[in-house]
């Protein structure tokens, strides 16, 4: 018998696929991006397509926060060096020019990837918050009902005392 049995646990493969989606997402967004470029290849400047990745950024962000916003920065970064920088399909930049709307394009990115980790860290905040008092909401409203149980018994109880109180009375 084997020493070290392997076991897979589903909610594990679950959770560990439920954080890496947004890296998966990340990846289709640039290469979705980078596939529509064809029909549209006349119409914008092959220098200036790449600009239109900072939308894989945007979204990856927005979805999974600081780290899935770097990883599509630096997938979307090398996609822009390799396939419409001149020379295409190489990492190398020919020009000075290049080079520095590649640095642009980091710096901006780098931009949305702060601001949209701050804004990614507040919501996933308010939706904790949001949770929170719905559960606070429903045991206050079940806190209420035994509440009301409870007065209607005493109430009933008070009103058999006074019932009691007058039949000694007139006795």
């Amino acid at each position: 018998m084997c020493q070290y049995q392997h076991h897979t646990n589903p909610k594990r493969l679950l959770g560990l696929f439920i954080r890496t989606l947004p890296f998966i997402e990340s990846l289709v967004i640039v290469v979705l991006l980078m596939a529509i470029h064809g029909p549209f290849a006349s119409f914008i400047q092959e220098r200036s397509w790449f600009y239109l990745l900072q939308i894989g950024t945007c979204y990856s962000v927005w979805r999974g926060g600081l780290f899935p916003g770097l990883f599509s920065l630096a997938a979307s970064t090398f996609a822009a060096v390799f396939y419409y920088l001149p020379p295409k399909f190489s990492i190398a930049v020919e020009s000075q020019a290049d080079v520095i709307s590649l640095l642009i394009y980091v710096i901006v990115g780098l931009v949305i990837v702060a601001f949209g980790a701050v804004h990614h860290t507040q919501r996933q905040k308010a939706m904790f918050r949001e949770r929170e008092l719905t559960t606070a909401n429903l045991n206050l409203a079940q806190t209420n009902v035994q509440l009301y149980h409870v007065l209607q018994q005493h109430t009933q109880a008070l009103q058999d005392l006074r019932i009691l109180s007058s039949d000694e009375r007139r006795n």
